[in-house]
């Protein structure tokens, strides 16, 4: 069995000769029959936002959508939209 470093600090486990450390860049780890998720974001950002703009973002999500997605969409639409445009061969943007 394999555990993150991480996981035994916060439980206390003291690990038996059979249970591996994985280092923590590992982005997969068995977790007994299943296997954990593979990371797909390399950084994570505190954001500090007033709770009435929170409110106004969860009053527009729907019900299968999540938050962060919603946020995250957000920011992507608004760097397409401040980055420059490529011109095509014609010159036109």
């Amino acid at each position: 069995m394999l555990v993150t470093a991480a996981a035994v600090r916060l439980r206390g486990d003291v690990p038996s000769d059979t249970t591996k450390i994985a280092a923590p860049h590992m982005a997969v780890l068995p977790l007994g029959n299943r296997m954990a998720r593979r990371k797909i974001f390399e950084a994570r950002v505190n954001l500090p936002i007033t709770a009435e703009l929170l409110a106004r973002i969860d009053a527009t999500l729907e019900s299968d959508e999540y938050r962060v997605d919603f946020i995250r969409d957000a920011l992507k639409r608004e760097l397409e939209r401040r980055e420059p445009r490529k011109t095509s061969k014609r010159g036109h943007k």
